[in-house]
């Protein structure tokens, strides 16, 4: 009767021990597919690695979105300073997207609003860029495009408030010379 307890306990210990192992295992991959996810990577599909060397960082980060033409083809995997000066931006960029030789990066966005994002630009043609293939950056972002535009904006902003002055002015001197009709009527 002991033997057959002992047995009972045995099988039981076994069964107890199976199922925290495979609450683990489970626990483990809930862990990867989450980290994955909050990532941007995809969960289960493979990517690969590019190196992208910008001047100055402007609010890329780990994590930071990597887009083809506004869709989201990857992220930054790590930024760095570069022993060349600048800093150095490793891309995590899914598999089957195509990006070829003479594709070039840049930083779009604004770091105050947190709408940052590196944007490549492909060039049709041209040898598939290998894992681990350094691509070259081009100057500029929307924070640039915005320096180029504000002196225009400006001065068209300028010359609506002198016509706005002055049709106030107008106005308040032919409302002026008016009081003393409406005070008759």
């Amino acid at each position: 009767m002991s033997t057959s307890r002992s047995d009972e306990k045995e099988q039981q210990r076994f069964w107890n021990e199976f199922r925290i192992g495979v609450l683990a295992v489970g626990a483990i991959a809930l862990l990867f597919l989450g980290v994955r996810f909050l990532q941007g990577t995809p969960l289960l599909g493979r990517t690969y690695a590019l190196i992208a060397q910008f001047e100055r960082a402007d609010g890329i980060a780990e994590g930071t979105p990597v887009t083809v033409r506004g869709l989201p083809v990857g992220t930054v995997e790590d930024v760095s300073l570069s022993g060349e000066g600048g800093v150095r931006a490793r891309l995590r960029i899914q598999d089957d997207v195509g990006l070829t030789e003479g594709t070039t990066a840049t930083i779009r966005g604004l770091a105050a609003l947190d709408d940052v994002s590196v944007s490549l630009q492909r060039t049709p043609g041209g040898k598939p860029l290998s894992p681990g293939a350094r691509i070259p950056t081009a100057q500029g972002g929307t924070l640039d495009e915005l320096r180029k535009r504000a002196v225009p904006i400006a001065q068209r902003v300028d010359s609506a408030l002198v016509e706005a002055t002055g049709t106030f002015s107008e106005a308040r001197q032919v409302l002026g010379n008016s009081e003393p009709e409406v005070q008759t009527l």
